[in-house]
């Protein structure tokens, strides 16, 4: 802490952020503690106390540690979990019910750490640090579970704390006692209240292994992954991706994975490599389209509305309301809009609606009477039976009318022209077959005899 420039130095126990933290965001490496894990520091310190020929195997609910024992080469001779461990024993024949008839081998030693009991809960390596450290304190702090520990990591570009803070980052909620591979399937709470009273326990029994103390080489230049995401981009490239799809915060970033990518981030490095497109958000293409939707239904001059299999609105344009009379508006403007509302309640033809609904036909238009106007009421099915789309006309509409007469017109004249130019066609083709018949006739009738 004293010796490193940073501001915030965050623990490097867990394996698992370690490696999130070098893979994500390589630029913040700086801020990890410039020393090994506890798994192998305890693997150092075992060596230089003597055991340089014993097999040395880390036995935890972590599997994160089996990429950390390969990584760091020669050091541990082997990685289990409690899982395996417990099929190992019984594939065996060793149970721990049988532990007071068991002889072991000279120079076993059955025992704990004095220290280290603490390790596996969240602030657990704090505490163990600095016994007298209180949680409002803010000189040390503590985290675990993968959302927070990604938060973490987004803010320490801004974060300016003012002091030395030290962050244990843990990625499994609560600690490595609810680790991927752990054998007792108890509540997070269960566990730490377990764990707190054993070792409690434990300290009073006498119990405790003390190792000698010895100078280890606790540096952890060793760790190296073999590939990196983001090591080209900035925050700032990445974040000006994000945005441009509309993905401003960390709830836009929903890391659904539907563009192939593990996440938005990894998504927005592979769109500024050329590996990938924009348009590969599904979340936000989805968006926008019903954005576009969205505009295009209030700039219809006719009444549209949405409903869904239960006859709820989904939406509705400004026509649809009009249409509906004073009382509908007043409603729509206390509501602010009509989304949710029961069709039943809104207009009288809303049998057409549940028909169409129930019958699952692609499309239907009928005319209805409604408070002494003639209603023009198509129904387009979007999703079969559970979606459809009503277009209401308002048949008494003078402009409306116009716009039918106009367009009737229009039909009249379209369908006199292509017959003209059929006509025309039938013409000039007999007029060019009869000019060649008499042709023919003339050429014949020059001919020598």
């Amino acid at each position: 802490m004293t010796e490193t420039q940073k501001e915030v130095v965050l623990a490097t126990c867990c394996p698992s952020v370690v490696n999130y933290i070098k893979i994500y965001y390589p630029e913040y490496e700086g801020h990890l503690a410039p020393i090994v894990s506890p798994m192998i520091a305890h693997v150092r310190l075992l060596r230089a106390a003597g055991y340089t020929n014993h097999k040395l195997v880390f036995v935890g609910p972590c599997i994160a540690k089996k990429r950390e024992s390969d990584i760091y080469e020669n050091e541990t001779d082997a990685v289990i979990t409690f899982e395996e461990l417990g099929r190992l024993m019984e594939s065996e024949g060793i149970y721990f019910s049988d532990m007071d008839r068991v002889e072991l081998p000279r120079g076993f030693v059955i025992g704990a750490s004095e220290r280290a009991g603490l390790f596996p809960v969240d602030n657990g390596m704090i505490s163990t640090m600095c016994k007298d450290v209180k949680p409002v304190d803010a000189g040390f702090m503590s985290f675990s579970g993968m959302k927070s520990v990604m938060e973490v990591c987004s803010e320490l570009e801004s974060w300016k704390p003012g002091k030395k803070v030290f962050v244990e980052l843990m990625a499994c909620d609560g600690g490595c006692i609810k680790g991927p591979a752990t054998s007792n399937k108890e509540g997070i709470a269960a566990k730490r209240n377990r764990l707190l009273k054993e070792f409690d326990a434990f300290k009073r029994s006498g119990l405790a292994v003390t190792l000698p103390k010895r100078d280890v080489d606790l540096s952890y230049d060793a760790y190296k992954v073999p590939y990196k995401i983001n090591c080209l981009y900035s925050e700032r490239e990445i974040q000006e991706v994000l945005n441009s799809m509309g993905k401003t915060s960390k709830e836009d970033e929903l890391n659904c994975s539907g563009c192939g990518y593990d996440n938005c981030r990894a998504y927005a490095a592979a769109v500024l490599d050329g590996k990938a497109e924009r348009e590969m958000c599904i979340s936000q293409m989805r968006k926008e389209a019903q954005n576009q939707a969205s505009v295009l239904l209030r700039k219809m001059p006719y009444g549209v509305v949405l409903v869904d299999e239960n006859l709820r609105i989904v939406d509705t344009n400004e026509k649809f309301i009009e249409l509906g009379g004073e009382e509908i508006a007043m409603i729509s403007e206390a509501l602010g809009g009509l989304g949710g509302a029961d069709l039943r309640k809104i207009v009288p033809y809303h049998k057409y609606f549940q028909s169409v609904i129930a019958g699952g036909e692609e499309s239907a238009e009928f005319d209805v009477r409604d408070n002494n106007r003639n209603i023009r009421l198509s129904l387009l099915s979007i999703q079969p039976n559970k979606l459809v789309c009503g277009i209401i006309q308002n048949m008494d509409d003078s402009q409306l009318v116009k716009d039918i007469i106009s367009e009737k017109i229009r039909e009249v004249i379209k369908h006199n022209a292509e017959s003209v130019q059929r006509i025309a066609y039938i013409l000039g083709e007999s007029a060019s077959y009869t000019e060649s018949i008499l042709n023919m006739v003339i050429d014949s009738d020059k001919k020598p005899r």
